[in-house]
């Protein structure tokens, strides 16, 4: 099981995460790790930055994108 971060990673920051959620294997009902979530506000902040990035992102090219990867 690896560690938990305390957070949530949106526009190449950590943010105050609201809980942590445990992932659990269906097959097996083993506990495969524990992630942290964010909250509604986290929510909102993620939106804006993936439309904030979205705008220079569709207009680039083909081979931008492919580089970028």
């Amino acid at each position: 099981m690896s560690a938990v971060l305390n957070g949530v990673y949106i526009d190449g920051s950590w943010r105050a995460g609201h809980d942590v959620l445990e992932v659990i294997n269906p097959a097996t009902e083993a506990t495969l790790d524990h992630v942290s979530v964010g909250g509604a506000s986290a929510v909102t902040q993620a939106v804006d930055a993936a439309s904030a990035a979205f705008v220079d992102w569709s207009k680039s090219t083909g081979q931008h994108v492919i580089r970028a990867n």
